[in-house]
């Protein structure tokens, strides 16, 4: 499951679409420290961010900042084994940014539009 969010972020294997793309444009993969990807999200509207690599522990967890875009703020992905099976949180600590995502925050639930997206890329990954 790490390998498969690594990929999705890289770019490489997109099983989360049409519901998220991820293109990277700086380093060779998001599980590299410093790594850079230009991240959108098709839910209602495009909305674009940009995501940093902060601190990667190889199949345990990702962290994330988010420093312009959309979102400003940080993310977490975290791996644990279970078995056959790997139980996947994800962090979501951000606020929207910019005049358009502020005033979208007020007409729309952004933490069910962002659970909404996580839940049909799990669904995609099976």
């Amino acid at each position: 499951v790490y390998n498969a969010v690594v990929a999705c972020y890289n770019g490489t294997n997109n099983w989360w679409k049409p519901y998220l793309v991820s293109r990277i444009i700086h380093a060779e993969s998001v599980s590299d420290s410093g790594a850079v990807c230009i991240v959108t999200v098709n839910e209602m509207i495009a909305i674009r961010f940009v995501t940093k690599t902060t601190e990667v522990k190889e199949n345990k967890s990702i962290r994330l900042e988010y420093p312009k875009g959309a979102f400003t703020g940080e993310g977490a992905w975290e791996f644990e084994a279970q078995g056959n099976q790997t139980k996947v949180r994800f962090i979501w600590k951000t606020k929207p940014s910019g005049v358009w995502m502020n005033i979208l925050s007020l007409i729309t639930s952004l933490d069910k539009k962002h659970s909404h997206v996580m839940q049909k890329g799990f669904e995609n990954l099976k």
